[in-house]
């Protein structure tokens, strides 16, 4: 290992009037496959490759849902990731775990979630982080609270939250062009209150999958693009889970992966085909540590770049280790990352640059 200098030194996180935490500074590790640019500078991949920058903040790590301030970053191009570890001096301002995130331009937003505030509590808070400039801001409060894994997403530049509490079916909105703007109660609610649940867009729309209703865990795949009057049920999965983890190519299909089935994880990755509504299991992953009785696959952090799915495995032979699946031949293999913790409900989000 080795570290890189970023500029500043400054260990303190700075308030301003505005609401804006800033944190700068101090020496991070990388690995020895190295990018040479600094991750406040670099804006793109080794030979004009397309990246994106994977964030993951908070989770907890024990039975007492303690939340963490732990932030990584994993910068991904091709088929390879590149994690870096932000140190305890770069901690994010809160500890959250269970929050809905999602990108806009350079930004990543955190919608509700749990959050540590002296003693922990349900949150209707939603915080911006700026992935280059390494910068925190406030924005407005949503209207409700929704503690659990609300779906998030961005469609336009609107912000969108749904779900997330067992007791509200209403969903809201907040327009990211105008500084002004609050959040916004949509004409359009769910059918049923439902939390999480995983949700991703594609060609402008939205797809909320499973989740839990207070009841049962859920199979449905529900559908929503602004100005569509109401959520269209397509057709339901094979495994009905919750607190899953889903991912797309943005037109042709979409994948959910692990989850809780009945309150017992489930080792199935289901394909969805968007212009077929038809479900299928993937096959090929009977190799994976994860799928004996006794594992479970996580939930919370995978995601889909430049025609390879990636997602990270939970299990006692391969505890911290993203596996990448490559759509177009079904080629799998590794990735190591530093995040060892078996994290739960942590906060992710894939941010282009």
């Amino acid at each position: 290992m080795k570290s890189i200098l970023l500029p500043g030194n400054v260990t303190n996180r700075v308030v301003t009037e505005s609401g804006e935490i800033t944190v700068t500074g101090k020496a991070i590790t990388e690995s020895d496959e190295t990018f040479t640019q600094s991750l406040i500078t670099q804006t793109g991949g080794r030979n004009g490759e397309k990246m994106a920058r994977l964030i993951v903040i908070g989770g907890t790590i024990d039975s007492s849902n303690t939340p963490m301030k732990d932030i990584y970053r994993y910068n991904v191009t091709g088929e390879h990731i590149r994690w870096f570890w932000l140190g305890p001096e770069r901690n994010a301002p809160f500890a959250w775990h269970s929050a809905g995130a999602a990108s806009y331009l350079d930004n990543m937003f955190i919608v509700g979630g749990s959050r540590q505030e002296g003693t922990q509590v349900a949150s209707n808070r939603t915080t911006r982080y700026n992935v280059l400039k390494n910068t925190w801001t406030e924005l407005p409060s949503m209207n409700y609270d929704r503690p659990h894994r609300p779906a998030v997403f961005v469609i336009g530049h609107k912000l969108y939250s749904a779900g997330g509490n067992a007791r509200i079916v209403q969903m809201e909105s907040l327009d990211l062009e105008n500084r002004n703007a609050l959040w916004e109660e949509e004409s359009v609610s769910l059918a049923t209150s439902v939390s999480h649940s995983a949700n991703v867009v594609a060609m402008g729309t939205v797809y909320m999958s499973g989740g839990f209703d207070g009841v049962r865990n859920l199979s449905t795949l529900l559908a929503w693009k602004p100005g569509q009057n109401g959520w269209k049920l397509k057709r339901s999965m094979i495994v009905a889970r919750s607190d899953h983890c889903m991912v797309t190519d943005g037109h042709l299909f979409l994948w959910v992966i692990g989850g809780c089935q009945n309150c017992w994880p489930t080792k199935y990755i289901e394909q969805y085909s968007i212009s077929d509504n038809l479900w299928e299991i993937l096959g090929g992953f009977e190799s994976i540590a994860i799928y004996s009785e006794d594992s479970i696959m996580d939930a919370t952090i995978c995601f889909y770049h430049d025609g390879y799915m990636f997602f990270r495995a939970h299990g006692t032979a391969d505890d911290g280790e993203f596996y990448r699946y490559k759509v177009a031949t079904g080629i799998l293999g590794k990735e190591k990352t530093p995040v060892r913790q078996l994290l739960k409900n942590p906060i992710v989000a894939l941010v282009d640059v």
